[in-house]
C-alpha cells in the first residue's frame, strides 16, 4: 500500500470510529469554527505517529 492510500484508509476508518462516538457524547462545545475537522486532525495525528514524525512541525511539513 502507497503513502496516499494509507492516508485514506486511516482517514476513512477515522470516520467510521468518529460516528460512533459522535453519537454517544456531544464532543464540540461553542467557540470558532476550526480550520480543520476533527476527522482530518485525527488522521494527521495517526498518520504522523505512523510514519515516526516527533512533532507537530514535522507532520506539517
Amino acid at each position: 500500500m502507497d503513502r496516499d492510500s494509507f492516508i485514506i484508509a486511516v482517514f476513512l476508518l477515522g470516520c467510521e470510529q468518529y460516528g460512533v462516538i459522535r453519537q454517544q457524547c456531544r464532543l464540540r462545545r461553542g467557540g470558532f469554527e476550526p480550520a480543520l475537522t476533527d476527522k482530518e486532525i485525527i488522521t494527521i495525528e495517526i498518520c504522523g505517529e505512523y510514519f515516526k514524525l516527533e512533532c507537530d512541525k514535522d507532520i506539517f511539513a
